[in-house]
């Protein structure tokens, strides 16, 4: 993986033992077994530049997603796009970049440009030595979150996928009505240096830029990475990490020294700027080839200044094991005390049979919306559907980002993810299951949280070569935002079917059903689309 861990519940760059084989951004496309569709596109030398445009027109019996009155409208949709992968030596790179405007007959005020990007890249500028990462997301969500827990950030949307068409088209396929939208981006790029001694140990310096904003779209083109309007946030950070890891020398020991410090600056969420400074050392015993322990402690300084003010000072200790049997196998178990709090942390991706998987993640830290944005992104890699997903299990990303509502303030949260999928002749069959929560700190927080269960599954058929049916169904549960009681049920139904080599049809039905416990915001609305995409 390129970027240093972010979050201390996942230290090592560098595998944890000397024969394990933490999963990274180089060997993710055997991990997840991607042998079609985007990934595979850009796994082979060269480089792979797909231009594309989508032409869409949709029917809606609600389009301002109220209960009363209820208004049809008719949309035309042109999504021009770009896929661009690349591997050569010096540098790899999956991008995906689709601005989509929304052009209504009846209600203009709907009228909308907005923007889809999902990009990982490496750049080596010395080989072996000096590298330089650069990541970025961008797309709507829900801003008063359910909706199933779908959303346009990260996911390129429902719809069947193939390798002349990676993306689906329309924004994520979220449709929400603008006073329900908000436009999320995030940007990183880091540079970062390694050096070798020998057998001895590695070490490793860096530097990490952010810049992450959340508006919401009350205008006709939001911009990515910029924060228009009275209802924006913004989060900019720089952030130093050094350490320094023992290697083969020490046999079946490995010790791991980490020493960082973020300087955030922070607009429209009651926070004017955060401090993060901590050290930690881990060390870890190989009992097995494929069964590591590890112990290891620290002290950590996190200050945020403002209306919400907060600081924790406070010592780190952890404890955990890691199982990797096989490379297609990773279980990460822990119990820590970080963030001023005991909490567990897991990881896993077990592999029950060739064809069937099971991923799961458990994250907690303390932060705003927007950390918690840029936090994952630095654990993303693209997967072979052009979305981004968890690097280390190939699980969905995003998930509690698209489920909770977009609020201001400093948080504690956690987010739990389990998913089941497996690859059939001619079916891909995926089950998720996750729950998000948050509870708001700082000076003058009532301590209120918000939490929201969600469940999907997804069932993509392939009729023949040329036709696929995705069929997706996702029900919400929880309180997205303060005060709020939701329950949000999606269902979707989508064909697609490949004219030729560059030219492929689609039409989609999607049906949502949003019930709100504050009054004038539960509603129904039905979906049809169709359309028709030429890639170049």
């Amino acid at each position: 993986m390129a970027f240093p861990a972010t979050d201390e519940s996942n230290p090592p760059l560098i595998p944890a033992g000397a024969d394990l084989s933490q999963p990274d951004a180089l060997d993710l496309a055997h991990q997840m077994g991607l042998t079609s569709g985007f990934a595979s596109l850009g796994s082979a030398q060269g480089w792979t530049i797909l231009p594309r445009i989508s032409g869409e027109e949709e029917f809606t019996d609600n389009v301002n997603e109220v209960a009363a009155p209820r208004r049809w409208d008719l949309t035309t949709i042109v999504a021009p796009g770009v896929a661009v992968l690349g591997n050569s030596d010096r540098a790899q790179l999956r991008l995906n970049y689709e601005p989509d405007l929304e052009i209504h007959i009846r209600e203009g005020s709907q009228n909308v440009l907005a923007q889809q990007l999902d990009a990982v890249g490496t750049l080596t500028l010395v080989p072996d030595t000096v590298f330089v990462d650069i990541r970025g997301v961008a797309g709507t969500q829900a801003t008063g979150g359910g909706i199933g827990g779908l959303g346009g950030l990260g996911q390129p949307g429902i719809g069947g996928v193939t390798a002349t068409s990676p993306v689906s088209p329309s924004n994520g396929a979220i449709g929400l009505a603008k006073h329900n939208l908000s436009e999320t981006s995030s940007f990183s790029i880091s540079p970062y240096m390694l050096y070798r001694f020998g057998d001895l140990a590695t070490a490793r310096l860096s530097v990490t830029a952010t810049r992450s904003v959340s508006s919401e779209i009350n205008g006709f083109a939001p911009m990515p990475f910029v924060a228009e309007g009275q209802d924006a946030e913004a989060f900019s950070s720089l952030q130093e990490l050094a350490q320094l890891q023992s290697g083969d020398e020490f046999d079946r020991f490995r010790d791991t020294f980490t020493a960082s410090g973020e300087q955030g600056v922070s607009s429209g969420i009651g926070i004017s700027s955060s401090q993060r400074d901590s050290v930690n050392n881990r060390i870890d015993y190989q009992i097995t080839d494929s069964l590591d322990v590890y112990g290891q402690f620290g002290w950590e300084n996190i200050r945020y200044s403002g209306e919400n003010a907060l600081r924790i000072d406070d010592g780190t200790w952890g404890a955990g094991t890691i199982y990797t049997p096989n490379p297609d196998t990773y279980v990460s178990l822990g119990y820590a005390h970080q963030n001023g709090v005991n909490t567990a942390t897991a990881t896993a991706r077990y592999a029950i049979t060739a064809r069937t998987v099971l991923t799961a993640t458990f994250n907690n830290g303390v932060g705003t919306f927007l950390e918690q944005v840029a936090n994952q992104l630095n654990q993303a890699s693209v997967g072979n559907n052009g979305n981004l997903v968890n690097a280390q299990t190939g699980g969905q990303l995003f998930t509690n980002v698209n489920a909770l509502g977009v609020e201001t303030g400093v948080y504690r949260y956690s987010f739990l993810t389990v998913g089941l999928s497996s690859v059939l002749d001619r079916d891909t069959l995926n089950l998720s299951l996750s729950h998000s929560e948050e509870t708001r700190l700082g000076a003058g927080a009532a301590n209120t949280s918000n939490g929201v269960t969600t469940g999907t599954f997804s069932w993509l058929h392939a009729f023949s070569a040329d036709l696929t049916s995705t069929l997706v169904a996702s029900y919400s549960a929880g309180t997205p935002v303060a005060g709020a009681n939701s329950h949000t049920l999606l269902a979707g139904l989508s064909m697609q079917y490949v004219l030729s080599d560059t030219v492929s049809t689609f039409a989609r039905y999607n049906y949502y059903d949003v019930q709100y416990s504050t009054g004038g915001q539960s509603w129904y609305q039905d979906v049809f689309l169709v359309g028709i995409t030429k890639q170049f």
